[in-house]
């Protein structure tokens, strides 16, 4: 009697030579196009606005401070701004481009979760992160004034900030 391996028959392989993969087979994939063509899968059914985009940034950074910080959702003209007097990023600050272009884990708030922050430099037009010391643009312009808000608001230790396209 002939022995048959039975998974790899379920899968329609030959049983004599089954599939295998090589690292050849691996293709790269540049995370911010894929996020766009593919919305549904990482707005969580909701319309793409920036509205919704500050829900899932603000819920993000309250995951992860877990302690009482002042996180606030505001708007400076045509700009999206959401601060806080604790700074979520502060761990990712060498590397800050990678946390804003990249799908990064996000196991705080629940398995197979991703930081937020991705789908800013998705959708946006312009994105802009901003400390006391620092500005870094991640996309576009910084077009707002960045010394007026700080001014305005010397408690934050981090901002973030986004325009949306017109």
């Amino acid at each position: 009697m002939e022995r048959v391996n039975t998974e790899h028959s379920k899968l329609g392989c030959d049983v004599d030579n089954p599939m295998k993969y090589s690292i050849k087979d691996l293709q790269m994939i540049d995370s911010i196009e894929f996020i766009r063509r593919h919305p549904e899968n990482y707005l969580g059914g909701n319309k793409l606005s920036p509205e919704n985009l500050i829900g899932m940034l603000v819920s993000d950074i309250l995951t992860l401070l877990k302690k009482d910080c002042l996180v606030i959702a505001h708007r400076e003209e045509d700009w999206w701004l959401v601060s806080s007097e604790c700074d979520w990023i502060q761990q990712y600050e060498d590397n800050i481009d990678y946390y804003f272009t990249n799908i990064v884990p996000f196991p705080e708030a629940c398995q197979n979760s991703f930081h937020s922050e991705v789908l800013l430099t998705a959708f946006c037009e312009n994105v802009v992160t901003f400390t006391k010391l620092h500005t870094q643009v991640i996309k576009g312009t910084a077009t707002l004034d960045i010394d007026k808000i700080l001014t305005k608001n010397s408690n934050w230790s981090r901002c973030v900030a986004f325009k949306m396209s017109k």
